[in-house]
């Protein structure tokens, strides 16, 4: 082997392949294909998407092509509701181009979405650990944490994401709710006053907040919640509900009955839930054939959970 041979062959393996001669050039008539394709997936036509880059793949395409038509597929599966087809793509793109991030990205987000918590989470951690300043990682992780029930480390990933910028209404709730989970509930609370602070007009934190009030015993306050959730013309049975049963919990059981009542014109006959909590509040008021009745309505509807309920609440004078 002649010196000049060995300093070639030292230089190609300091040196990526990529960099010589034997570099794949990419064809134009290659880069017209995946051109089309991609417009045909940004006019809707995913499955003519799909035929168009799988002609492609088998024309053998440079690398840089062979890369954008991956995940171009990937994209391509997921608008056609295949999660599987669209896993295999990216994890396969994954082992091919490790050095690409949107495929393990577009993975994880795959995993997040269809339920596979821990599968995300082995993706997400190393991603959020290298860009630690990603609000989107971040999310992700602490979402597939959360899905796992570790909301410990669930809340480290929502705080995180948070330094790195994330803010907004329904990120601060997510972030509460996450507290919640693990009973912090001052905590959550504080998140979801700065949340309905960034989108007053949002009813649904209205909500939350008023049953997150209950929960830490301020039944009161998370009636008068209920009501600003529901507005001045309120015709939501389902607050109203609500409503009746934290008046109750405070032994406000005229306001009680009079929020069921108004919640009943609203719901679907035979509530069983609702005939519950009436008949609680109409003995509360000292009114016991009432009570019995609507008790007894309840005893006889679909839920045996509630059911029971109702009858041992019968049996007690």
């Amino acid at each position: 082997m002649t010196a000049r041979t060995a300093l070639l062959l030292l230089l190609l393996a300091a040196s990526p392949s990529e960099a010589f001669f034997w570099r794949k050039k990419a064809d134009p008539a290659h880069e017209k294909l995946m051109k089309a394709a991609v417009a045909r997936l940004d006019d809707g036509d995913c499955a003519g998407a799909v035929d168009s880059i799988n002609s492609l793949l088998a024309m053998d395409p440079s690398r840089e092509i062979k890369e954008r038509a991956y995940y171009c597929l990937g994209k391509c599966h997921e608008a056609l509701g295949a999660p599987d087809r669209a896993i295999n793509t990216y994890r396969l793109a994954a082992a091919l181009y490790p050095d690409n991030p949107l495929f393990p990205k577009a993975l994880a987000e795959l995993y997040l979405a269809n339920g596979f918590y821990d599968k995300a989470a082995d993706i997400y951690g190393p991603l959020a650990g290298k860009d630690p300043s990603s609000q989107q990682l971040n999310v992700g992780l602490a979402r597939s944490y959360a899905g796992l029930g570790a909301f410990r480390e669930a809340a480290a990933s929502y705080a995180a994401a948070r330094a790195a910028g994330a803010a907004g209404g329904a990120f601060l709730a997510e972030y509460a709710r996450c507290l919640e989970s693990m009973r912090d509930f001052k905590g959550a609370a504080a998140l979801l006053r700065e949340a309905r602070a960034a989108a007053p007009s949002d009813a649904g934190l209205a909500r939350e907040m008023a049953r997150l009030a209950s929960k830490s015993g301020d039944h009161y306050a998370a009636a008068v919640l209920a009501d600003e959730a529901c507005g001045p013309d309120c015709r939501d049975g389902e607050i109203l509900f609500e409503k009746g049963i934290y008046l109750l919990l405070a032994g406000e059981r005229s306001g009680a009955l009079a929020a069921l009542d108004a919640a009943a014109a609203l719901l679907p006959g035979g509530d069983q839930a609702l005939a519950l909590v009436r008949g609680l509040a109409l003995r509360g008021l000292g009114r016991p054939a009432e009570s019995a009745a609507a008790l007894e309505a309840a005893s006889a509807g679909d839920s045996p959970f509630l059911a029971g309920l109702a009858s041992a609440a019968r049996g007690k004078k």
